[in-house]
Order: C-alpha cells, then structure tokens, then sequence
C-alpha cells in the first residue's frame, strides 16, 4: 500500500510524540519477525498511536487470547492488543528513523491533533519528556495556538521532576522576555540549574552570556568555563567557540589551541 505524503508527515510527528518507553517497544516489535503482540491501555497514548495506524491499514486490532482475571475484571475489559501489519513494519522501519526521541518534531512531519492527544495523555501521567515536548510546542506554536503561559507551565512541571531542557528552555524564555518579564538573572539561574543537570546548551548558553556580555559584565574565563564543560559533552557551537577563546587567548592560555577542539 502507499501512503500519502501527509499520511507520512503525520506518522513521523506520532512517532515523535511517544514516550520513551512505548517508543523501545515499538523499536523492539520492528525487528521482530512475524507478527508480535503489542499491549496498550485504552485511550492511552500508546492507544492513540496505533488506532491510527489500524485506520490506515499499518495495524490491526488482535483479541487478547486470555481469560480476565476474577480479581481484576474491570482492569482486564481496559487492555488492547495490536499487531502491525507487513505493510506497517515496512512503512514504520522507514519513517522511525526520520522521528526524533526528544527536542524538535523532525522538520518535515505534521504535528496532529492526535499527536497532541497523546502527548497531554503521557504528560498527565507524569512523563517528564512529553510535558517539556507539550511545553515547546505551545511556545513555538506547532500544532496547537502559540501560547508562552501554557509553555511555560508544562516547561516548569517537566523541571520540577529534573528535566534538563525544560530548565535550559525556561531560562531561554526568562533571557528572551517571550511571555514572562525579561530578567537575565533569571535566566541566568534557570540555565545553570540546567548546566548542573548535564544539559550542554545550558553550559553553552552560560559561556554566550558570559562571552558576549549578555546582561552581564564580560567574564571571558567564565565564558570559557562553561562552553568547555559543553564542548566535553560533544556540543559543536561550544567546541568552536572555546577554539576562538584558544586562539585569541581570552580566557585560556594561546598556546593550548588544539586541547579541546
């Protein structure tokens, strides 16, 4: 079967919006041979995905096989069991590797209704990645009304539970003033909150405020503090800016220009 170019584009943002766990499976059932048995709750967001794909023929509905269990009948009568279909694995193995786990939906999908769906299903159950996801898509406006308030709610729920960009992405609303009052100290604090997480694009944040004078009196060793810690956890932008302060001298001895590009 061929599916349409949207069809596609919009299987690639369902992909993006699972969560991690349900994406392991689904990346585990593809290598499978045969027709494996994938489990879900009712109106999850796991259920969401694949009743999609069962619409335009990628999967199918399967019974469960198995007898409820006297002492949980209720809980039993809430399951479902879908497996995909060959067509859907072909399409799948193709598009999955075009979806990104976290960050930005890949440019070319279509964020769905559905996918919105699914999101605010695992962001209700406490799925930290999926509140920072929902949070990005109401700053940039993708898929749903641009709106920085609800942006940052969802932002602030996925740090409360350690969710290193959400901190690097408030303190990017905080630097910018995009729905919240401008206040570089604020910033400043969200980012190395995120820094002290391991996030690299708060460190490499830290050394542009500090390089540029963002806000703040130019600290270059401060700056090169920051974007080396980014540039040791493979970040590109912050290995080139440190190879800058290298070769200037600022904030790092001249002749060390190779160490850490």
């Amino acid at each position: 079967m061929q599916l349409s170019q949207d069809d596609q584009r919009a299987i690639l943002g369902l992909i993006w919006s699972l969560k991690p766990s349900d994406l392991s499976v689904l990346q585990m059932y593809l290598q499978e041979a045969g027709e494996a048995q994938i489990g879900t709750a009712k109106d999850s967001g796991n259920d969401i995905f694949y009743s999609h794909l069962e619409r335009l023929g990628l999967a199918r509905e399967v019974p469960l096989g198995l007898d409820s269990p006297p002492q949980a009948p209720q809980a039993f009568e809430q399951l479902k069991t879908f497996t995909l279909t060959e067509p859907g694995k072909a399409e799948l193995l193709t598009l999955i590797e075009g979806a990104r786990k976290n960050g930005y939906p890949a440019p070319d999908s279509i964020v769905s209704p559905e996918a919105i769906r699914m999101l605010k299903q695992y962001a209700a159950q406490g799925d930290a990645l999926s509140q920072g996801k929902l949070g990005l898509l109401y700053e940039t406006g993708a898929g749903v009304q641009q709106d920085p308030a609800e942006a940052l709610k969802w932002y602030q729920k996925a740090a409360d539970q350690g969710d290193q960009t959400a901190h690097c992405n408030i303190g990017v609303m905080y630097f910018s003033g995009a729905g919240v009052p401008k206040d570089i100290d604020e910033a400043i604090k969200w980012f190395r909150k995120g820094a002290d997480l391991g996030s690299a694009l708060a460190m490499n944040n830290l050394g542009e405020v500090y390089s540029r004078a963002l806000g703040v009196a130019q600290d270059y060793p401060e700056a090169f503090k920051w974007y080396r810690k980014a540039a040791h956890l493979g970040h590109a932008p912050a290995m080139y800016k440190l190879a800058l302060l290298y070769g200037t001298g600022r904030g790092a001895p001249r002749d060390n220009v190779q160490a850490y590009m």
